[in-house]
């Protein structure tokens, strides 16, 4: 008796817990692709994409992994292709039926082009880069799990000051 009193209590805590807590896990896979043309330097642009996996803790909070690969070209030098692998932690504050914003704050590390002695050398590939990242994004539901993402991120690589990456992308929201 004293075991079905007891199951009985633990389902009803469970009932209760489930009704008040309108959490729903889910988990979004993302690409996002930008084509950054600077001014300083005649032809040099950066092709990007950053696919993305992320999972949430909660309502609000979540964590995930991701990827910047990059294919740098500059005219009079050879084509560099980079990576840098990481994770970040997100927060969304707004969550609507067909909207949601975010911050996300992430560290990746990986191999990535030193521009240092860039009009003679042209740019350098170096390994064990870090770049610390700031994201907000925007997301707008287009049809069923399908959403469209604009971003910024706010990068700080340590050849550089922060850089204001835009970025496009397509994300699966499956919940």
């Amino acid at each position: 008796m004293k075991k079905i009193i007891f199951l009985a209590i633990a389902l009803l805590f469970v009932y209760a817990s489930k009704a008040q807590n309108k959490f729903q896990p889910n988990l979004t896979a993302g690409l996002s692709t930008n084509l950054i043309n600077r001014g300083s330097a005649p032809d040099y642009s950066v092709p990007l994409l950053n696919p993305r996996l992320a999972v949430s803790l909660s309502r609000h909070i979540g964590v995930g992994v991701g990827s910047f690969l990059s294919i740098q070209n500059v005219e009079n030098f050879d084509r560099q292709t980079t990576h840098m692998t990481g994770g970040f932690v997100q927060w969304t504050p707004i969550i609507r039926k067909w909207i949601r914003t975010s911050a996300e704050l992430g560290y990746y590390r990986g191999n990535t082009i030193r521009t240092t002695n860039f009009p003679t050398d042209g740019p350098q590939k170096e390994s064990g880069q870090w770049w610390g990242n700031l994201r907000l994004a925007a997301e707008v539901k287009i049809y069923g799990p399908l959403y469209l993402e604009t971003a910024f991120n706010f990068l700080r690589a340590e050849d550089f000051d922060f850089d204001n990456i835009p970025t496009l992308g397509l994300l699966v929201r499956f919940e």
